[in-house]
């Protein structure tokens, strides 16, 4: 309690001096500050407080995270070792709250404070989600605040799957010991009313009964022989909903290296096609350590296994260091018999980054050089480089990958630090199974389409993909974009391989028309009013099917907190050639244009290997607020002779007053010069005249 006391003291003390202390370049940042992921992945993102300057350096330092937890999870926050050193640090993942205080060692320049990792529960794409640094605070050594601090965020993205996903996860890896199989969801389609499937186990054995995790459940029944497992779930209408979970445990024990686990799964009755198994191997505590050392897949480890046709991505990386370190150079020795490195770069997500001055990185036969200097210098735990490895050879062997010739530099100041080497154990491949792809495609505004490589390999290898769109362009991506420039039919080919070569490939015959489902209109396109004041205006569709099919049909308003729609969406069945009438009413307090999306879901459509998700258009439609009505105005002329003191004019009756303004000319031509007094005065006597008889109206009525 004393501690925490001092704590609050000292960040209410820069409360009170705010504008005392102006450091005009700190800021605190998350990094990247821009993501694009998938439902169910794992996001990661460092905290970094950056320019703390080296006179006056950092004593205390708060913030709180802010975001959407339907769309994210906060899974963990790891302390870096500078955060860690502090003398107090109180985390709170629940309502993502950091809090610290260094009384020695209070550290400067740039200070990556934490690992922050979410899980991308809910798709988010426009907007996408963000995580806000709220109730930030740092202070120097004397407890001042610093003040003007900038504050840069984050922006998830986050897309939906194109498919229910099952996963195997098999925690803290490590042959012949009792572990953990998980098995989860990603990307279910609710609701989910039951979940069913057979495992098989190959050189593994099940050391207990398995037992639902992470959901309640109605109704678990299992059966379990040698190698293999049935089962059936009932989750509680509680978690019916989730789109991702895990849903059973296993204990085992992996046998042999050769391993192989694989599963039948069944949601609602149908087949989930999608199956991935993923070990997370045990890591070693380093906390202590000070040097460098091998992350593996953004994880610590002096051990890692892999197999020919598979590649891991591998970081040398700065640990626990208190320096500004400004000069890195040296060699990593990779057997270059045994494996193939590219990709070798700095990580434009290192600290590092922005700071490089000069890089040389090279690869000659077994030694990747390196040779990279800073400006101003980096202290705390960073990436230095990184680079993918993949093995040569198919044959259980073992190999040492460390540094060598290694000179760092803190300003002109030489440091030593020691280095950890990394083993690379190859396992042998028994077999390689083939992979099998399947298209999933959508339509947007009948000419483009957005294209998804639904592929599956029993190896789990990277796959490399070759989209031919049958009009003369190709793609690599997974899921690329195209648009198509004519209305006709489409030869559309799908080549996947895995790294050994085998491969599948699916061709498919799409037809491009231009369709024309929707007529509308608005009420009123221009409505009489004042900013601020609620106008309603009427929208009348006219949806009609033109598709061979039934359909759902969607009809979905974008920017739907602009504008006063009873619904974001309705929803409603189409057969082929059926039509549906709306009328929706809009309020409207300003300018604006309504945006809509009408999308259809083909019902029992199916090709094989093949899927059509979905029809998408686009409208949109403006309506302007003017501030009052406008003014005809009618001009019309006509010459009159004048040859008496009388002249009536008829005007006909409006609904509406308006403004009429008669203009007498009299032409000379027509009247004596000497009668100009005369007419003058009868008109003056027939105004005095009009104004008496208007009164004695008035009085009557």
């Amino acid at each position: 309690m004393e501690k925490l006391s001092l704590f609050l003291k000292l960040f209410l003390l820069s409360f009170l001096v705010v504008g005392v202390n102006y450091a005009e370049n700190v800021s605190v940042e998350l990094t990247p500050n821009n993501i694009n992921t998938k439902i169910g992945d794992t996001i990661n993102l460092d905290l970094v407080v950056k320019n703390i300057p080296n006179d006056t350096k950092c004593s205390g330092f708060e913030t709180t995270l802010s975001y959407d937890s339907n769309l994210l999870n906060l899974t963990d926050i790891k302390l870096s070792a500078v955060a860690d050193g502090a003398s107090y640090k109180d985390v709170d993942i629940s309502k993502g709250a950091i809090q610290l205080m260094w009384s020695s060692d209070e550290p400067s320049g740039n200070i990556t404070i934490a690992s922050l990792s979410f899980k991308a529960l809910n798709e988010a794409t426009s907007p996408p989600a963000t995580i806000l640094l709220t109730k930030t605070f740092v202070s120097n050594i004397n407890g001042f605040g610093y003040n003007n601090i900038t504050i840069i965020n984050s922006s998830i993205t986050i897309n939906p799957l194109n498919q229910t996903v099952g996963i195997i996860t098999i925690n803290d890896f490590e042959l012949n010991k009792n572990i953990d199989a998980i098995l989860s969801l990603n990307g279910a389609k609710i609701p989910i009313k039951n979940i069913s499937g057979n495992i098989y186990f190959n050189n593994v054995s099940i050391e207990n009964n398995p037992y639902p995790t992470g959901i309640f459940c109605d109704e678990f029944n299992y059966n379990l022989s040698k190698n293999q497992m049935s089962f059936y779930i009932i989750p509680n209408s509680k978690y019916e909903n989730n789109t991702m979970f895990d849903f059973l445990k296993i204990p085992v024990i992996i046998n042999n290296s050769k391993y192989d686990i694989s599963m039948d799964l069944m949601v609602n009755g149908k087949e989930i096609k999608n199956i991935t198994v993923q070990t997370k191997e045990t890591q070693e505590n380093i906390s202590n350590f000070v040097g460098l050392i091998f992350y593996v897949d953004d994880g610590y480890n002096e051990n890692t296994n892999l197999s020919l046709g598979y590649s891991k991505e591998i970081k040398l990386k700065t640990y626990n260091i208190n320096e500004n370190l400004t000069n890195f150079s040296g060699y990593l020795y990779i057997n270059n018999s045994l494996f193939e490195v590219n990709e070798y770069e700095i990580s434009k997500y290192s600290t590092i980054y922005d700071k490089v001055n000069n890089s040389n990185i090279t690869l000659n036969g077994d030694y990747l050089y390196f040779n990279i200097s800073l400006n101003n210098g980096t202290n705390g735990t960073y990436s230095i480089l990184k680079f993918k490895i993949s093995p040569k050879t198919n044959i259980n062997t073992t190999s040492k990958l460390f540094v060598g010739n290694l000179s760092i530099y803190s300003n002109n100041t030489k440091i030593e630090l020691p280095t950890k080497n990394l083993t690379i154990n190859v396992i042998e491949r028994w077999a390689n199974m083939p992979p099998s792809a399947k298209i999933i495609m959508s339509m947007h505004n009948n000419k483009v389409v957005n294209f998804y490589a639904l592929c599956y390999d029993a190896d789990d290898s990277e796959l490399n993909y070759a989209w031919d769109f049958g009009d003369g362009d190709y793609s690599t991506n997974q899921n690329p974009i195209h648009t198509y420039s004519n209305y006709t039919d489409y030869t559309v080919k799908l080549t996947v391989k895995d790294n050994l070569n085998a491969s599948d490939e699916v061709k498919i015959i799409i037809p491009i028309n231009k369709y024309n489902p929707l007529n509308y209109s608005l009420s009123e396109s221009e409505i009489i009013g004042k900013d601020g004041e609620n106008k309603t205006v009427f929208l009348k569709l006219n949806i009609s099917n033109p598709l061979s099919y039934q359909v759902n049909a969607y009809v979905d308003f974008v920017e739907y907190a602009d504008i006063g729609a009873p619904r974001n969406q309705y929803n409603f069945k189409l057969n082929p050639n059926e039509t549906k009438n709306m009328i929706i009413p809009i309020n409207l307090s300003k300018t604006s244009t309504i945006k809509w999306n009408l999308a259809y879901y083909p019902l029992n459509k199916k090709m094989d290997n093949a899927e059509l998700s979905y029809y998408t258009w686009s409208f949109d439609k403006k309506v302007k607020i003017v501030s009052s009505e406008k003014i005809d105005v009618i001009k019309y002329t006509k010459n009159i002779s004048i040859n008496s003191s009388k002249v009536i004019v008829n005007i006909n009756r409006q609904k509406v007053p308006k403004t009429i303004v008669i203009n007498k000319t009299i032409d000379l031509d027509y009247v004596e010069k000497s009668d100009i007094i005369y007419y003058c005065l009868i008109s003056i006597v027939g105004f005095i005249a009009g104004l008496v008889v208007a009164k004695r109206i008035g009085a009557i009525f």
